[in-house]
């Protein structure tokens, strides 16, 4: 006699006796085992920033915790906690004290790449869990509304004439990807690169306040840093380092190529990287996550307030971009004696 038996949706012809009892009990089995493959927080996600509050990366931070907690794309309660200094250098270092624990996140750009690069930090970005990039700005650089410099044009010639003549604010480091665009720019009509007044700051924020206070003349920032203060009439963008011209608020701000700086430009690329040692699993998780982040409506009116170009990659995907980036990014700094 047998006797047909369901579990879960699936029959099994049975004996009587329980000749085949083991197929039920290996169903459950790996029922069970796939269900402890996914990994799902168990307490208070932080996201490290690498900044100071008021910058790029503690914005996109920000803005990602709302999201995160209102639409309940995670269960668990999610902080910021910044980590300014050595150019994102100590951010990345108290990420990985937290080696193998996913509820530690960190908001990346490109001075991940130029502190190695440069020798300014050991940390590659492979000693860390990519998990994907988010979306890219582009750099501009701008002066006090006040200022005599009227165009990028103004800001070349007087540069020409003394490179030491104007004070260029940088952060989050020496050879951050800000300082990098704004030698390139210069570099392309002549200008010796090495001769510029740079004062560094690790946070855009604090160089955005010292150039209002006409400490600093010039600051190359992401465009959505410049937003705010151009819309209240307190800078001058003279120029965008992007391919076109931006829309919004800079729309009628001309690009360096269309004012003779015949140069190709990196963008500010964010994104979100874990320590290192976490499993596929906690991988997955937050790949899910975000992937599902950068489709809501309030990630892209985000987008669309600060300039920010939508650009989601994950995975293997996202570890060939990090590699070619990193290629672009020690190219240029060799170009500008940088590199080590």
């Amino acid at each position: 006699m047998e006797r047909k038996s369901k579990g879960r949706g699936l029959a099994v012809i049975m004996p009587v006796g329980g000749v085949l009892v083991w197929l039920l009990v290996a169903f459950f089995a790996t029922t069970s085992h796939a269900q402890s493959d996914q990994w799902k927080p168990k307490g208070p996600v932080e996201i490290v920033v690498t900044g100071g509050p008021g910058g790029g990366n503690d914005r996109t931070a920000r803005k990602i915790q709302q999201v995160l907690q209102e639409l309940r794309l995670v269960d668990t309660p999610v902080t910021v906690a910044n980590k300014p200094g050595g150019g994102g250098a100590i951010a990345w270092s108290y990420l990985n004290q937290h080696a193998g624990d996913a509820h530690y996140l960190s908001v990346t750009f490109p001075s991940l790449l130029t502190n190695h690069i440069i020798g300014r930090s050991t940390l590659h970005f492979r000693d860390f869990t990519p998990i994907a990039q988010l979306f890219t700005e582009y750099y501009v650089l701008m002066v006090r509304a006040d200022s005599p410099l009227k165009s990028g044009t103004d800001l070349l010639n007087r540069l020409k004439q003394d490179p030491q003549s104007l004070t260029v604010g940088v952060a989050p480091g020496l050879g951050a990807a800000s300082h990098a665009v704004t030698g390139m720019i210069v570099r392309a009509v002549g200008i010796d690169v090495k001769r510029m007044r740079v004062v560094i700051d690790p946070s855009s924020n604090r160089n955005l306040i010292a150039l209002l206070g006409g400490h600093i003349d010039v600051v190359p920032v992401s465009a959505g840093n410049a937003v705010v203060q151009l819309k209240a009439g307190k800078v001058r963008v003279l120029g965008v380092a992007a391919p076109r011209r931006l829309g919004g608020v800079l729309a009628d701000v001309p690009t360096w190529k269309e004012q003779g700086v015949n140069v190709d430009l990196i963008s500010n690329t964010r994104g979100v990287m874990g320590p290192r040692g976490l499993t596929p699993a906690q991988v997955a998780l937050w790949q899910d996550v975000f992937s599902r982040l950068s489709r809501t409506e309030e990630w892209k009116k985000y987008l669309d307030t600060f300039l920010g170009q939508p650009l989601y990659i994950g995975g293997t995907r996202n570890i060939k971009y990090l590699e070619q980036r990193e290629a672009e990014l020690k190219e240029v700094l060799t170009e500008l004696g940088l590199a080590k």
